[in-house]
């Protein structure tokens, strides 16, 4: 009767708050990154737990880290890659028909705040009509302005393929020699980080918008930090020679760094 059901309804609030303490121990082992993902979440100190029931606080927790869990299937986090994969950028290879189609991305929370950065690295349209047919490999960085259907503000920082955009269908292939090739549908090569055989073993995007490929001691052998396309980022630098070009402008504006200072120019079209 009642009894009965009731111990049931006990049993079923302890399992939940079983469940809860038990993800959030995982999380602290490396499972998932509070940090990152699970920021709100986190924030509930446990000793509140003798203070309400556990099915409250159950769902309390739950309805905070709903909307993140929605930003983390949307955005896809994989920040590293290995050799000898390759990606196809379509909607059927990303499952998505959106403009942008991550390959490498992660979250960065900023301080004193629960506002977050999301860096990525994957192929944008940069087609002015729909459906797009120009996309570049680049690297991007955004806010989301409603994360419970994973729509975001981005700002693309590096180029890959600027002057040359690919079609659907193109590939970039992370070979097993350690290079980054970028082809066009029709297999016409595009790019490449141009590095094969100095023993790169990996691929990933750091949260200051630097993408990196790295070798087995985890030391940079390749970095997009070293060719500045249209923007410079926190602890990017500029060297003799580097030169910045804006990436719409009719004169076709751009800066570049010389012996005797920096200078800014105007080409004619």
């Amino acid at each position: 009767g009642r009894s009965v059901d009731h111990m049931r309804s006990r049993a079923l609030d302890g399992a939940r708050l079983s469940h809860l303490q038990k993800s959030q121990s995982n999380s602290k082992s490396g499972h998932l990154s509070c940090n990152h993902v699970f920021a709100v979440g986190c924030q509930f100190p446990l000793k509140r737990v003798r203070t309400m029931g556990p099915a409250v606080l159950f769902l309390l927790v739950l309805a905070a880290v709903a909307p993140l869990l929605s930003a983390v299937k949307a955005l896809d986090y994989h920040s590293m890659a290995k050799r000898s994969t390759i990606w196809i950028n379509s909607d059927d290879f990303f499952d998505n028909r959106n403009y942008s189609r991550n390959i490498l991305s992660i979250a960065q929370l900023q301080a004193h705040s629960d506002f977050e950065l999301y860096v990525a690295a994957g192929f944008y349209c940069v087609s002015s009509m729909f459906p797009g047919d120009k996309f570049v490999f680049a690297v991007s960085i955004g806010d989301f302005t409603n994360t419970m259907v994973g729509i975001y503000n981005r700002q693309i920082v590096w180029f890959a393929n600027r002057a040359r955009p690919v079609r659907e269908n193109a590939t970039l292939e992370f070979t097993a020699d350690g290079n980054l090739v970028l082809l066009d549908a029709d297999g016409t090569h595009v790019w490449s980080s141009n590095i094969s055989g100095r023993g790169v073993d990996g691929m990933k995007i750091t949260e200051t918008g630097n993408l990196l490929l790295f070798d087995q001691k985890n030391s940079t052998v390749w970095q997009s930090f070293d060719y500045p396309t249209d923007a410079i980022l926190a602890g990017q630098s500029l060297v003799e020679g580097t030169r910045l070009t804006t990436n719409t402008s009719a004169t076709n504006m751009y800066i570049i760094v010389q012996r005797d200072g920096l200078f800014a120019y105007a080409e004619s079209t």
